[in-house]
């Protein structure tokens, strides 16, 4: 969204400075938007364990890549690792 406020001041005020518009609208009092943050969803210790009981090992080494990538240490700690 940014990108395309930043893109549509500079081609108005591009425009005007090579006289093939006389007058722009007032895009510079538009503010960059900032973005809007969502909750992202997030696993039960149980839903993890579901999955790893249920996957095959490759599955199991993807699920516990990321759960070493971003989950808090305790978490994965309570986890049964067993494959």
């Amino acid at each position: 969204m940014n990108l395309n406020l930043a893109v549509m001041k500079v081609m108005f005020h591009r425009a005007k400075e090579n006289d093939i518009l006389r007058e722009i609208p007032n895009i510079d009092c538009v503010s960059n938007v900032k973005p809007v943050r969502k909750e992202r969803a997030v696993f039960t210790g149980g839903q993890i364990q579901v999955l790893i009981d249920s996957a095959d090992t490759q599955m199991k080494t993807m699920i516990w890549l990321g759960l070493n990538a971003v989950l808090d240490v305790r978490i994965v700690q309570n986890l049964d690792g067993k494959t």
